[in-house]
């Protein structure tokens, strides 16, 4: 729980990693059970399968409840995914966490059971060629303005890819809600 913002700037974005389980279930790998911010959350990543932002570790990672009671600026909430050639997730090349030393059990999918945001989903104002995402193989449910804008998402994995935010200064939406295929 964090008591306030989770914010960072434009230089230094606030960080949460969670790697995840040694010995999942059959079906869990659960990194972050549940996050809630009292607060809203700006500039921010938020990487489940990750020892750091830049090692990952765990393709199967996944994230319980999150809950932000303010507004959603500019970051990123990932489960088991890198951002792609781009280096930035939301975007078409996102794709599971492989590699050498990459943790990916087939019956395992990474997941994000539940988003919720109090406030709004904005995008960062300032640059037309930055995106952020919400991604993983699977997303349970995701709700806006405190649950009055549903989302509604295709029950299973790889199937939900859409523009969560509103462009605003001329510039295009920029942060999608994105579920890997595999």
């Amino acid at each position: 729980t964090v008591k306030g913002n989770l914010k960072g700037n434009a230089t230094n974005r606030a960080v949460i990693t969670a790697a995840g389980q040694l010995s999942p279930t059959s079906t869990a790998d659960v990194a972050i059970s549940k996050l809630t911010v009292n607060g809203r959350v700006e500039r921010a990543s938020i990487l489940a399968g990750f020892r750091d932002q830049d090692f990952p570790l765990n393709a199967d990672a996944q994230i319980g409840t999150v809950v932000v009671t303010g507004d959603w600026i500019a970051s990123d909430l990932i489960a088991g995914a890198s951002p792609g050639v781009d280096n930035k997730y939301g975007t078409l090349d996102d794709a599971k966490l492989s590699g050498p030393g990459i943790k990916d059990v087939s019956a395992v999918f990474s997941r994000i059971a539940s988003i919720t945001i109090g406030g709004q989903v904005i995008d960062s104002h300032d640059d037309v060629n930055d995106n952020f995402g919400f991604v993983a193989e699977i997303i349970g449910s995701f709700k806006v303005k405190g649950g009055s804008a549903t989302f509604p998402l295709i029950s299973g994995a790889g199937n939900d890819n859409f523009f969560v935010s509103i462009g605003t200064g001329g510039f295009p939406p920029d942060a999608r809600l994105r579920e890997l295929t595999f």
